[in-house]
């Protein structure tokens, strides 16, 4: 029971090493796109509210 116990930790370690560096390059990748869109719609937001 134990040693079931420390696998599944060790897979849940192995899981999370192998998905973080997955999900970083899709967050890094995914800036440069979101970036642009959020500015894009703050700023014509604010042109929107000015007139």
């Amino acid at each position: 029971m134990y040693d079931i116990k420390r696998q599944k930790g060790f897979l849940d370690t192995a899981v999370t090493v192998m998905f973080s560096p997955i999900i970083l390059a899709f967050l890094i990748g995914a800036l440069p796109v979101l970036v642009p869109l959020m500015i894009g719609r703050g700023v014509s937001r604010m042109m929107s509210g000015a007139h």
